[in-house]
């Protein structure tokens, strides 16, 4: 049986889908004629509209996949990080320190909230 490993395209390419499924899927709650997700909380005349919806077969199918089932977008994105991550350690030659790794990527989370800190005060 042959082995198969994800390239880094391939992981860029699913972390991009899975990044524009759930921008979509959050901007989607906005219209008022989509099915929701069971998300947080399961409600079964959700499930039924969803029926519905592929029964009808209609123009906004789409749109109702996309929101009830967009937020499974995140654990793909989370996966194909990691994956990526994995990946690119287990090729290194060198040995990574965990508090290396730790802070290399702390440093850039920081960055992320500096702006967000410098404007809330």
């Amino acid at each position: 049986m042959k082995k198969y490993q994800m390239t880094l395209d391939d992981t860029l390419v699913l972390r991009g889908i899975s990044i524009l499924i759930i921008i979509l899927h959050n901007y989607i709650h906005w219209f008022s004629n989509v099915v929701l997700e069971n998300q947080h909380v399961y409600y079964p005349e959700r499930n039924k509209e969803l029926i519905d919806s592929f029964l009808e077969f209609d123009s906004g199918l789409f749109l109702d996949l996309i929101s009830h089932y967009g937020h499974y977008g995140v654990p793909v994105f989370i996966f194909q990080s990691g994956y990526g991550l994995v990946m690119k350690y287990e090729k290194k030659e060198v040995s990574l320190k965990f508090r290396e790794f730790m802070k290399r990527h702390a440093d850039k989370l920081w960055l992320l909230l500096l702006p967000d800190h410098a404007c809330s005060e």
